[in-house]
């Protein structure tokens, strides 16, 4: 099988191939038997209307299933009674639908990692689970790094290794454009980005104005905001 997902920790093999695959196609096909109407991205991905490119989306999200399968299992849950949970497997189905409708890795890793935390029941409440898989069906892979950034910039730049500046006052774009030098001059971009995950609760200061140095480098994402990256975060 083509197309494999690499992980940077471990490699992810074909999925049909390995029984981790078997299941994660297994709780792919339960999840995605629960579509009523034949259509949509979902009832597609089970290959119900040919399409090569579907086709290979589907082979290749299913490599991240297989991922979330395997963190479930070193997390000592047992993976093949997970099929008759509903919640899960509406998380799965809204998960597989985004994966159809994505190229964007960061993305597709965010989504396995929502499966993993909901099977673990790292967000307990379902209408929640729902809500934070939609928020990545919905976001950029920019938009998820810009909220990430937010949470703690010294540690972005800490964790990115990037030396981190001294500033007397300033922006937080200003931060922003320093810890992730793709936004560089890309200020329309960037405020566009931040102003949605605003709208979304998960940020709870915007980024125009001055501020001090303590303000530049102080987290502002909401308690959502957090909930919502710990949920698409690997398991720890």
């Amino acid at each position: 099988m083509q197309n494999r997902v690499v992980d940077k920790k471990k490699p992810i093999g074909p999925p049909p191939s390995t029984a981790k695959g078997d299941i994660a196609e297994s709780l792919a096909r339960a999840a995605l038997s629960a579509v009523p109407v034949v259509g949509g991205p979902a009832a597609e991905l089970l290959g119900l209307v040919v399409d090569p490119a579907l086709h290979r989306r589907y082979h290749h999200w299913l490599g991240y299933m297989a991922a979330a399968v395997e963190d479930l299992q070193e997390h000592g849950v047992d993976v093949r009674t997970l099929e008759g949970n509903e919640p899960l497997i509406t998380v799965i189905l809204n998960a597989t639908a985004a994966a159809a409708r994505t190229h964007e890795e960061e993305k597709l890793e965010a989504l396995r990692n929502a499966i993993t935390n909901a099977a673990l029941g790292l967000e307990p409440d379902e209408h929640i689970q729902i809500m934070f898989v939609k928020f990545v069906d919905e976001f950029t892979a920019l938009h998820l790094r810009i909220l990430a950034f937010f949470r703690d910039p010294s540690a972005w730049f800490e964790s990115h290794g990037i030396q981190r500046p001294s500033y007397y006052m300033g922006g937080r774009g200003q931060v922003l454009e320093d810890g992730v030098p793709e936004l560089r001059n890309r200020k329309d971009i960037y405020m566009q980005a931040a102003s949605e995950l605003g709208a979304r609760g998960l940020l709870a200061a915007a980024l125009s104005g001055m501020v001090s140095e303590q303000g530049m480098w102080q987290s502002i994402t909401t308690p959502l905001g957090n909930r919502f990256l710990d949920f698409i975060g690997r398991p720890k």
